[in-house]
């Protein structure tokens, strides 16, 4: 439950984000003939990696990009591509799976930083081949742009992430409380003093002691009926 409402979370953050940053840059590149989300794109390709890292699931960044998917067909928000958007958007998760498959020490920065770098480039390459035609040169351009925006995407995906380890969020995540393996002192009755014989004497002479005036309070009141 914790990892699908992280992605849920993801999934709404990167739309927001691919919305405003795609309009913003847009504004600079309109002019200059390059396709903004290629500038663009290192800002919501970043949550590809840390819904894989925060999550530690294998295929949590193909779920982002397939609820991406779904959200831009149904919607219609900027950024659709109409039904070719399954491809402009599934296929720039599939590298990001890939990078993030080697990790045997754990993820670096050098995971974030390739790993977005690539999954923008595939989304360009997909956007140019699909709908831009862009030529050589204009393209090779285009694609060192998508680089360098994917580059920035994942430091500060990897500083994200940085933060998040801070807080103690993942370890919360990930622990679990452990069973009490000690055992319980429990008294030994053997190893227990035993009561003196005296004490227990003189127990015994206090209760008959108190029981004495109880039983001639009796008697005296026994005698006035009597009478």
């Amino acid at each position: 439950v914790y990892d699908l409402i992280l992605i849920a979370m993801l999934c709404a953050l990167s739309i927001a984000i691919k919305t405003i940053a795609g309009a913003l840059v847009r504004m600079i590149t309109g002019s200059l003939g390059i396709p903004g989300g290629a500038l663009a794109g290192g800002f919501y390709m970043m949550w590809l990696p840390l819904a894989i890292a925060l999550t530690g699931r294998r295929g949590a960044a193909l779920i982002v990009a397939a609820v991406q998917t779904i959200v831009m067909i149904t919607s219609g928000a900027p950024g659709s591509h109409g039904v070719w958007t399954i491809l402009s958007y599934m296929l720039p998760a599939v590298p990001v799976e890939i990078v993030f498959f080697f990790n045997k020490k754990g993820y670096n920065i050098l995971h974030f930083v390739l790993g977005t770098a690539l999954s923008n480039i595939v989304g360009t390459f997909a956007a140019n081949v699909l709908f831009f035609r862009l030529s050589f040169f204009p393209l090779m351009f285009t694609l060192l742009g998508a680089a360098m925006s994917g580059a920035i995407g994942g430091v500060i995906a990897n500083f994200a992430f940085a933060m998040a380890k801070k807080t103690g969020l993942l370890k919360l995540k990930k622990g679990k409380a452990k069973p009490r393996t000690e055992p319980i002192p429990v008294a030994d009755a053997q190893s227990a003093d035993p009561v003196p014989a005296a004490d227990t004497q003189r127990t015994e002479a206090l209760g008959s002691v108190r029981e004495t005036p109880q039983e001639t309070s009796e008697d005296n009141t026994d005698e006035k009926t009597a009478g």
